[in-house]
Formats: structure tokens, C-alpha cells, sequence
């Protein structure tokens, strides 16, 4: 995702007491930028190992919270077999890549490192980028830590955690579930679906797209925050791991029923009224809520074609983003639904759609594709 950072250095919120980072990176520079954007924390405990094989070791050993892992400097099935190997031993483990590579060296690989389950990508800044750019990302990594160890201790115990620690209390949950009150649906048969996701948004998107029937008979809109050079990956993703066909937005083209469209990684997607079909438009307008993609453009310029006709998905996300495009979309008279927490990687934005009383239903990962086709279908 392109991302700017706020006048703070560090999130609104401290890293929960003790949060355990391993770092697995033979680079030097890599590592001191971690740190660096980590230190003004005390809270925030670091690990670092050097080789793969030893990452792997020592996870088993830490069980950390997060882990950063370089993928620069070794072989490519190196890094992705430690993703593998280090979901087996804790399947809630959050994993952040880190490269010093531009994007678009080896997008499908990273792209596949997410299908394995890491969570997030970062670029470390170059020494020559300037202070803005490095700032963003040590503001970024910062608010990824705190989130992903937040995260991590709400799903439980990391396995072998559980006879010698408990959980930890001060990582609250961010949302009171008991508070959330449903809206209905609305009456209309959706014309027009729009998805939004960030953090663990990759596999989420791949599981809800499999499971969609190819005759749902309208198109599909996502916003899906990444960098440039990744979307393209993840649209070709999309449409090799599926029975659709998945493209990145351009400018211009026709948005056709039965297609699936994918905001590009530093750009917004729009879309404009057009006949006999909508008409996609990609804006470089400033960043919201510090996301470029943001899926608000995206859900405002749906909602004046749509209206009420417009069915809205948020799954797992950090942040807020899609919080306003939902509300203006319950106002428009339209559905919103949204992932569990309990399924979410991050339940920020899910989470901030249902506790704001915007949707219809909120529903694991695995049922998401189902109530999609019966809203679609008009089944009750």
C-alpha cells in the first residue's frame, strides 16, 4: 500500500506490555531500520537471527508475536519454505516481509509469500530516499507491530504458550462485540459488489472469490491495499487460483458483469456512469486515511451510480478505511457486511463497520462467499 505517515512518529496507542518482535535478517541496514522504527517503544522486545534455519528454531523456541522476515539474500524457496514452516508451527503466526528491492523485482514471489500466509509486505527505504519516505515506513512498521502483536494474543495462547503463560490483559480487544447492532438489508438485489481489504487481505480475497458462483451476474469492484507492483501480481493471482477473471483497473475501460476489477497498488479507482456500462477511472488524487488505494473513493463514486443497489464486503484490515464510504452507503439505503474478528488478521476495518451499526451481518471468512450469492440471489 503507498502510504503517508501522520505528524507522529508512532501509532495512537502503545505496543501491548512485552511485545516479542523476532527479526530474521542477515542485513545489517535492514535490521538497524527496525530498529530504529521500533525503539521509540520500550515496550517492544527484539530477537534477531540471521539465517532462515535458525529463524525457524527460534521461533519455535520465542513464539514472538511478530516476525519481520527479509526475503533479500537468499534464495527464493528459502524464505517462502520458513513462511511455511513457521505458519505450521503457530497458524495465527503474523509474518511481515521485508525487502530492500523495489516491488516489481519479484512481485509474484512476494505475492506467494502472502498466499502462504505472511501477512504484510514492506519496502525498506533506500539510503539516498529522503526523510519523508523513511519516515512513512518506520511509521508503518511501528503501527504494524502494535497491531499484529494486539492481533496475535486475541486469537489465544501460541502453541506450548499455554502452560507456562497466560494471556495477556492489557491487549484488549479493540472492539466490544457484545455492542454491535445490525441493520437490515437492503430490499434491492445488489447491481454491483465492492470489496475492500488490507492486512491478510490477500487470502481472504482468494477464499470469497473461490467460493463465488460465476453466475453472479454483476461486477466486482475491489480496493485491496498494496503497493504498485503487487496489485498486478494479485489480480493474476486471482484469476489463475479461481473460476474468475481478474484485471487491474485502467483507465477508461468498460466495467463488464462477471468481471472482477482491482484498485492498482498507488492509485485510486473510480468509477463513473456510463451506457451501457460503468466506467472505470484511475485518479492520483492524495492519499485517505493515509492508504493510496483507499477504498472510499472507490465506494463514494459506486454509490452514485449504484445506490442502494450496491452491496459493500470489508474484510480484514488495519485502520478505518471503507468506515466512511460504509456510512454513506447505509444512508444510501444500501448492504453492508463484514468479516468476523475472530477470522480477521486485523479487525480494524470490519471492526469499525460493525461497531458503527452499518451492517447486515458479520460472518467468518468461510461464510462470506455464501451470504454474498444470497444477498446477490435475493434469498433470504
Amino acid at each position: 500500500m503507498t502510504l503517508t505517515s501522520p505528524s507522529t512518529d508512532q501509532p495512537d496507542t502503545p505496543a501491548p506490555k512485552g511485545a516479542h518482535v523476532l527479526v530474521i535478517s542477515g542485513s545489517v541496514s535492514l535490521y538497524k531500520e527496525v530498529t530504529i522504527a521500533v525503539a521509540v517503544d520500550t515496550r517492544i522486545q527484539i530477537v534477531h537471527v540471521k539465517s532462515q534455519l535458525n529463524g525457524v528454531t527460534m521461533f519455535r523456541r520465542e513464539l514472538p508475536d511478530v516476525v519481520i522476515l527479509d526475503v533479500d539474500g537468499t534464495d527464493n524457496q528459502d524464505w517462502l519454505v520458513t513462511v511455511s514452516r513457521i505458519r505450521k508451527i503457530d497458524r495465527h503466526a503474523m509474518i511481515v516481509m521485508m525487502s530492500s528491492k523495489s516491488i516489481g523485482h519479484n512481485a509474484s514471489i512476494y505475492t506467494d509469500g502472502l498466499a502462504r500466509g505472511a501477512t504484510d509486505f514492506l519496502t525498506v527505504p533506500a539510503s539516498g530516499d529522503d526523510a519523508a519516505t523513511k519516515k512513512a515506513f518506520r511509521w508503518k512498521l511501528n503501527a504494524l507491530v502494535h497491531a499484529l502483536t494486539i492481533a496475535r494474543r486475541q486469537v489465544g495462547p501460541a502453541p506450548k504458550r499455554e502452560a507456562t503463560r497466560s494471556p495477556d490483559r492489557s491487549a484488549k480487544l479493540a472492539y466490544d462485540t457484545a455492542s454491535i447492532t445490525l441493520r437490515p438489508r437492503s430490499l434491492l438485489k445488489p447491481t454491483a459488489l465492492a470489496i475492500a481489504s488490507s492486512t491478510g487481505g490477500p487470502r481472504a480475497l482468494l477464499a470469497v472469490i473461490a467460493a463465488l458462483p460465476r453466475d453472479l451476474g454483476i461486477p466486482i469492484f475491489i480496493t485491496q491495499h498494496m503497493p504498485s507492483g503487487f496489485t498486478t501480481s494479485l489480480a493474476k493471482s486471482i484469476s489463475s487460483k479461481t473460476n474468475w477473471e481478474c484485471q487491474e483497473g485502467v483507465e477508461g475501460a468498460l466495467a463488464l458483469p462477471g468481471h472482477i476489477y482491482l484498485a492498482p497498488g498507488g492509485f485510486h479507482m473510480e468509477m463513473e456512469a456510463g451506457t451501457p456500462h460503468t466506467r472505470i477511472r484511475i485518479t492520483d488524487t492524495p492519499p485517505e486515511n493515509f492508504c493510496k488505494p483507499s477504498a472510499n473513493p472507490m465506494i463514494r463514486s459506486l454509490i452514485k451510480i449504484y445506490g442502494a443497489n450496491l452491496l459493500l464486503a470489508v474484510l480484514t484490515g488495519m485502520g478505518t478505511d471503507a468506515l466512511a464510504g460504509a456510512t454513506q452507503l447505509a444512508e444510501a439505503g444500501g448492504t453492508v457486511i463484514a468479516q468476523d474478528q475472530e477470522t480477521s488478521v486485523v479487525w480494524g476495518m470490519p471492526g469499525a463497520v460493525a461497531t458503527n451499526g452499518l451492517c447486515s451481518t458479520v460472518q467468518p471468512i468461510d461464510e462470506i462467499a455464501s451470504e454474498i450469492t444470497r444477498i446477490v440471489h435475493g434469498k433470504a
